[in-house]
């Protein structure tokens, strides 16, 4: 798409662009230019050719871009180019798709990120967002720490110096760029990147409390044979989870086909998982436990998962436990779990789990007998797996 000065397609509500050898959907774009603003759905399905879909001089243009589908591009990069060096200036202050709700990524095996500068977060708005396919993809998010709450005097103390690191090497300001730290207002902000960002800088903006960016509710990731990490919390050390804010709307959490994935979330992400209700992992060959170590281990050693109503755990033979930290697991809501073909789970958690009194429990061969805890129920079920060694095996 050629585009020349003045407004264009102010209008336009829905663009689908399917099959072709396009590499270009925007060329050409003039200094200043200004158009698309009212596009609401963007479509992009076998486009063979595509290496990125918009640069970053019309991406900052769609502002109330309500949903995104990328399917079946198979040389795709990444979603926004890098902004080139005359358009540095014009990226200041923006924040890239606030009003995204859906987000669908599925069969695109090049692409390693969503803006590989790690400038900007494309989906902090998004309810739903799903991932397939992906296969050069290493890390799937990499939440910046937002502050609670601070007083208003402890915000103005800084704010000077606010000003003085508001934007980055790209451009940005803290919300938009992926190695500052962003306004308490965006609370689930979270990057597909390759790679770690370093957080060193204070938050600006601390005395916004709105919550109009804490609005994950599904996250689904299939067959992402590189993906080694979901979540990822990245920040100064003195940071603790229980001064952080993200991810707490997220209630249906599904993965599958992650061959590269070692554990599921850090204990630091756990305790902020506070309305999680189904979660399910399937066919995740070297998982070997769900909730990891974080490095900087907060002083709270309990976590709790106050809505988790059904777990499924599926095709996972490495996994060991639920987690080999001596924490104190609290499942309240508890009412199901499935475990099917984990051969190496003899214990759920290494010490003691709050849960109902009564668990529904299946395996490969149906429904297990409750024994009264979840380690004792899964503690007989893995005896069970076990050949019988009197067993006389007749040829």
């Amino acid at each position: 798409m050629v585009v020349t000065d003045g407004p264009a397609f102010s209008h336009l509500r829905r663009l689908e662009i399917s099959f072709g050898t396009i590499q270009h959907l925007w060329k050409n774009i003039p200094r200043g230019f200004q158009g698309f603003q009212n596009l609401k759905y963007l479509i992009i399905q076998d486009a063979r050719d595509l290496q990125y879909v918009l640069p970053h001089s019309i991406a900052r243009l769609l502002v109330n871009l309500e949903e995104l589908h990328i399917a079946d591009c198979l040389k795709m990069e990444t979603i926004v180019r890098s902004a080139d060096e005359n358009e540095k200036e014009d990226q200041t202050g923006m924040t890239l798709f606030p009003k995204l709700n859906r987000f669908y990524l599925n069969e695109l095996p090049s692409l390693e990120s969503l803006c590989p500068d790690a400038s900007t977060s494309l989906w902090s708005a998004a309810k739903v967002m799903y991932v397939k396919g992906c296969h050069k993809l290493k890390t799937l998010a990499s939440v910046i720490p937002q502050i609670k709450k601070l007083e208003k005097d402890s915000t103005a103390h800084h704010e000077d110096e606010d000003e003085g690191i508001s934007s980055g090497s790209c451009g940005c300001t803290p919300y938009s760029c992926g190695p500052m730290t962003e306004p308490t207002s965006r609370r689930n902000i979270v990057q597909i990147l390759p790679r770690s960002v370093n957080q060193e800088v204070a938050p600006t903006n601390l005395d916004q409390d709105s919550n109009d960016y804490d609005n994950l509710e599904r996250l689904s990731v299939r067959s992402c044979k590189s993906l080694e990490v979901v979540f990822q919390l990245k920040g100064p050390k003195a940071v603790e989870s229980h001064n952080v804010q993200a991810f707490n709307k997220l209630c249906y959490l599904s993965l599958g086909g992650l061959p590269s994935l070692r554990y599921l979330f850090l204990s630091t992400i756990a305790k902020l998982l506070v309305s999680l209700k189904d979660l399910e992992v399937l066919k995740c060959e070297k998982i070997e436990q769900v909730i990891a170590k974080a490095d900087t281990e907060c002083a709270d050693q309990e976590i709790t998962f106050p809505r988790l109503n059904s777990m499924t755990l599926v095709d996972l033979p490495n996994l060991i436990c639920f987690s080999t930290e001596a924490y104190t697991l609290k499942l309240p809501s508890l009412m199901e779990l499935k475990v099917k073909r984990c051969p190496n789970l003899r214990t759920f958690a290494s010490k003691v789990v709050n849960t109902h009194s009564v668990i529904q429990v299946h395996t490969e061969l149906g429904k297990s007998e409750w024994m009264g805890d979840l380690n004792s129920t899964i503690g007989n079920i893995h005896e069970k797996r076990r050949p019988n060694s009197n067993e006389i095996v007749e040829i």
